[in-house]
């Protein structure tokens, strides 16, 4: 029988879940009651499934959790990782869960009545779609691990693609050749699918008739009661198919995600916000963009040198963990990292289906793009590098390293003397590195070898100019007195547009804020300073940038 705990949100640790031995439950142990390893009677029923596809054999992938998984076996075997709550599903639950900010698995859900979870043969499916518009497809047997590339980023020119490119592409396919490759043991293509099923005559496939109403789970109720998430806009509804065995590489989504397992298996590493600079996410304007630098699936990631066995132990004690059987609902809150692996079950392979709707950190980031930062394309490039850095500076300013309210913030509000004083201006700096690390790591040259700017050699550095109350960073040895001849006008301006952003942000958790404030930096920058000096603003300037000799300021009224 499944362990289910009713009416809690409390989180259920490993420790308290584990076997006498030490192992977690896997699919085929207590409490969870499905073993996604076939019996031999249930293996005759998807041979006679792939012989009316086919005329071939089945090829399953086996999904021996406890010998073959390495997050299973050396992290959740050990007992100290959360594993994922189940609890008996209740309207009031989901708003709690959003408000908690804490993924769940919920049992006996309106999913469950689904038509889909008993229709959704392959032989049904195949006859009932006729082609699948994008499906991502990799022949190297080695890339099993999918990442996502958006496409026309800005960095996209300048980076080598080989260093970034997952080796799988788009193609559209016919939905009887994919469901074969998935079968086929001779196919060893590795194929993943993620879209609305959509089909080239534009009509909406009957299939989707068959999984009921996505608003039963009162995801816009819970968005409208706890000011999570987006209550002006439609839910966006996606189904998943891949190949046992084929990964979705670790990325974290603006959205509040539930994930109803109709077949198969899908095991789920999930990782909060506060560690999401730990897991070295790729920069903003990169086209993996929403996703880690680092390889969650090799055993070498917990003694890479580039994690501190520090975050390594932090990342061990905020991760969950938790394997989707048939039936299963994954709630998923926005910007957690997750790491998904497909694993098949005697039904056939992993099935599942998303309801996507938007969170208030989407919402943000659209604000925030109407924000016009107070750079003119007028000014001599050193001057809109001046002009970036004060504005990055002032947004940063509002907060502290873990992104709650600084003590500038509360003062930059109203207007109070000082506004700007020098442990803000070192909190600022401190986080703005964390943007800068992106680019150190993903940049195309040195990060101190950088192409030589347009107007001389740049020395860089920091000062906050007297009696106002403005940290003003300058590009050259003049750079910042040339800036300081601006009217207080220009200043204050810098100042009002930060206020704007850190309004904007405000709604947002802690690490929320910081997640789309440093997104935002990275577009101010660009931008302001242009694709040719994108790595000069982020990797190459110096991390001492703050004054050792600040003096006391005082801030200017706001702008009417």
């Amino acid at each position: 029988s499944r362990s289910v705990v009713a009416d809690s949100m409390t989180r259920a640790d490993s420790k308290d879940n584990a076997k006498p031995n030490g192992q977690q439950p896997t699919p085929g142990s207590a409490p969870r009651d499905k073993n996604p390893t076939m019996s031999y009677g249930l293996h005759a029923v998807c041979v006679i499934l792939a012989i009316a596809l086919s005329g071939g054999a089945y090829g399953y992938f086996q999904a021996d959790l406890t010998s073959e998984d390495w997050w299973a076996q050396a992290v959740v075997g050990r007992g100290d990782v959360t594993t994922v709550s189940i609890l008996e599903w209740e309207p009031k639950l989901m708003e709690e869960a959003m408000r908690n900010n804490t993924p769940v698995v919920f049992a006996n859900t309106p999913a469950s009545d689904w038509a889909a979870m008993q229709k959704w043969t392959l032989g049904y499916l195949a006859n009932s779609l006729n082609d699948l518009d994008i499906v991502q497809v990799s022949s190297n047997p080695n890339r099993s691990t999918y990442t996502y590339d958006v496409k026309n980023t800005p960095l996209e020119p300048i980076l080598q693609k080989e260093n970034y490119d997952s080796g799988y592409t788009g193609q559209s396919m016919k939905a009887r050749d994919f469901f074969l490759g998935l079968i086929n043991q001779s196919d060893d293509r590795w194929l993943y699918y993620s879209g609305s099923l959509a089909q080239s005559d534009g009509k909406k496939p009957k299939v989707l008739l068959d999984l009921g109403d996505p608003n039963e789970f009162e995801l816009k109720q819970a968005a409208e009661a706890t000011g999570r998430g987006r209550a002006d806009v439609e839910e966006l509804l996606y189904v998943w198919m891949g190949k046992p065995g084929v990964k979705a590489h670790g990325h974290y989504d603006h959205v509040h995600g539930l994930f109803v397992q109709i077949t198969g298996y899908k095991r789920w590493l999930l990782f909060p916000p506060s560690v999401h600079e730990i897991l070295a996410p790729y920069p903003f304007l990169h086209p993996r963009r929403g996703q880690t630098r680092l390889d969650l699936e090799s055993p070498v990631f917990e003694g890479s040198s580039s994690v501190s066995p520090e975050d390594m132990q932090k990342i061990r004690d905020s991760m969950m963990y938790v394997v989707l059987e048939p039936g299963d609902v994954l709630y998923v809150p926005p910007l957690w990292m997750h790491h998904v692996t497909c694993y098949d079950s005697a039904m056939g392979p992993p099935i599942s289906v998303s309801i996507w709707r938007r969170a208030a950190s989407d919402l943000a980031t659209e604000s925030l793009t109407k924000i016009p930062i107070p750079v003119s394309d007028k000014w001599p490039s050193y001057l809109r590098w001046s002009g970036a850095y004060s504005f990055a500076y002032h947004v940063l300013s509002f907060f502290n390293e873990d992104g709650t309210d600084s003590p500038c913030a509360g003062r930059m509000r109203r207007g109070e003397a000082p506004g700007l004083d020098e442990q803000c201006v070192k909190t600022a700096a401190v986080l703005f590195s964390r943007t800068r690390e992106r680019y150190r790591s993903v940049a195309p040259w040195g990060a101190q070898e950088t192409p030589a700017p347009e107007d001389g050699t740049y020395e860089f550095r920091c000062r906050v100019q007297k009696g106002e109350g403005y940290v003003v960073v300058g590009p050259k040895p003049n750079g910042y007195e040339d800036f300081l001849t601006f009217e207080v006008e220009n200043l204050r301006e810098t100042r009002d547009k930060a206020l704007q952003v850190a309004d904007i942000l405000k709604p947002l958790t802690p690490e929320e804020r910081l997640i789309v404030a440093f997104d935002f930096i990275e577009s101010t920058m660009i931008a302001a300073v242009g694709i040719n000096g994108l790595y000069d603003a982020l990797a190459a300037f110096p991390a001492n940038c703050p004054p050792k000799n600040l003096t006391k300021t005082h801030a200017i009224p706001p702008s009417a």
